[in-house]
């Protein structure tokens, strides 16, 4: 008979290394898969933010300005809009992956945008773990690259240069404000901040043109001798109204006999249907063709005489146009029709053609926006007059194509001088209209 051999069992305590030998292994695999979804996570933080980067430098080279924090909306899209069409440079603005990671807070993961005027942007974003060259927890992704923002900086409630001289001027700002903030380990008040690749801002740094000098404009931070033709007007407030995605925030200048004028019509403010009267409200209101905002960004708005003079009756008032720019008086635009006059030029004519050619040297040539024939436009000193039409006092849209009206800020009795163009017609229109009509304004220089 044979004797079969007992097998030995595992014991307790072998089991139990067993088991605690696969508990850690599980939970360094887990780790490991953390850690390794938390890199991928910060990966691809860094490419979106890269990819929204290039995105704003496109936008930038076509409008000479990044997009304002009110038209940057995350899930939306980078676009510009003219009279050529739309073109769209990123169609759709990633948000931060989730969750947070490392020391990162649930805010601070986000990815917050910030520009007040146009001249540059602040896009931070939040690191868990080193991530290339870049130093885990918030970075800020600006026109010159990703830097880190040091604890102390912008990140710890102090506010941007930019937020500081939206409503005082630098010299203001450095002298009131607290906290005091550190650049470098060096504290400095709160206009003197780290700026990109960390670089302290002085207390010069500009953040619009009412910041600067008489005579001067805000280009990039620093105050710039203007140049018209070839320097910019940004708009960031007018009023308590801020300049947004539906208005137009920067305009183009061109020099005409030694003065300067923008050379596209005002769109700024809330539109409003043209069924209705524009309102002393303190809102800033502006009509678009047909009820169209489409209209508003190829033609500009359309403003009643009080609505555009911001309810002033005063010659020159600033009205509805930047800072050091005025609505021109009646004599003004005469000497607009004397200069560009090739014949004889009745100054004081009411209701009454003259002038010859001057209607032809401002209007846009071509009849991509004026109606066939378009008679005499040579658009000689780039004035480029476009037919937006008006809005009757009766609440109607009439005449895009073919008209364009522009208020003067001199009263004639109970309406105000207005010039007139036409698509017929080379020479200039005068005459006194009322009020509630609905007329484009071009801004002149002080």
């Amino acid at each position: 008979m044979f004797k079969h051999k007992s097998k030995k069992a595992f014991t307790l305590i072998e089991l139990l290394v067993v088991i605690a030998i696969i508990g850690l292994l599980a939970t360094v695999s887990v780790i490991a898969l953390n850690n390794a979804r938390s890199k991928s996570r910060d990966a691809k933080r860094v490419s979106e933010i890269k990819q929204i980067q290039t995105a704003l430098e496109l936008y930038y080279n076509d409008q000479n300005r990044y997009p304002l924090t009110a038209e940057f909306i995350s899930g939306g899209e980078i676009f510009s809009t003219s009279s050529y069409g739309t073109t769209t440079y990123l169609a759709h603005i990633p948000g931060a992956p989730t969750p947070a990671d490392g020391a990162c807070s649930d805010s601070e993961n986000l990815f917050t945008y910030t520009s007040n005027d146009g001249s540059s942007y602040s896009l931070t974003f939040c690191l868990g773990v080193n991530t290339g060259t870049l130093t885990a927890g918030v970075n800020n992704a600006n026109p010159y690259g990703i830097a880190y923002l040091n604890p102390g900086s912008e990140d710890a409630g102090c506010p941007t240069c930019e937020e500081c001289v939206a409503t005082s001027t630098p010299e203001e700002c450095v002298a009131t404000s607290t906290p005091s903030c550190s650049c470098n380990n060096v504290s400095l008040p709160c206009c003197e901040l780290c700026g990109p690749s960390s670089v302290c801002q002085g207390s010069t740094y500009c953040g619009q043109n009412s910041n600067c000098p008489s005579g001067q404009a805000c280009s990039g931070g620093t105050c710039i001798d203007f140049l018209c033709g070839t320097s910019q007007v940004t708009v960031t407030t007018l009023g308590n109204y801020t300049c947004g995605v539906n208005d137009r925030c920067v305009y183009d200048t061109v020099s005409i006999n030694g003065r300067c004028w923008l050379k596209q019509n005002m769109n700024i403010g809330t539109r409003v249907n043209g069924a209705g009267n524009q309102s002393n409200n303190s809102s800033l209101e502006k009509y678009c063709y047909s009820d169209s905002l489409a209209n508003c960004t190829t033609y500009g708005g359309l403003y009643q005489w009080d609505e555009a003079m911001q309810y002033s009756e005063t010659a020159s008032a600033q009205g509805i146009c930047p800072t050091g720019w005025h609505i021109p008086t009646d004599t003004e635009q005469n000497a607009l029709d004397q200069y560009l006059n090739d014949t004889t030029c009745n100054a004081s004519r009411s209701g009454t053609w003259d002038c010859s050619a001057a209607g032809g040297k401002l209007k846009e040539t071509g009849t991509s926006h004026w109606a066939s024939p378009n008679t005499g436009a040579t658009n000689a000193f780039s004035f480029t007059a476009l037919p937006a039409g008006y809005r009757s006092t009766n609440g109607s849209f009439d005449g895009q194509g073919s008209y364009a009206y522009f208020w003067s800020s001199s009263i004639s009795g109970s309406g105000a001088w207005y010039r007139y163009l036409n698509s017929g017609y080379s020479t200039v229109y005068r005459n006194p209209g009322g009020r509630a009509y609905g007329f484009s304004v071009r801004c002149l220089k002080d």
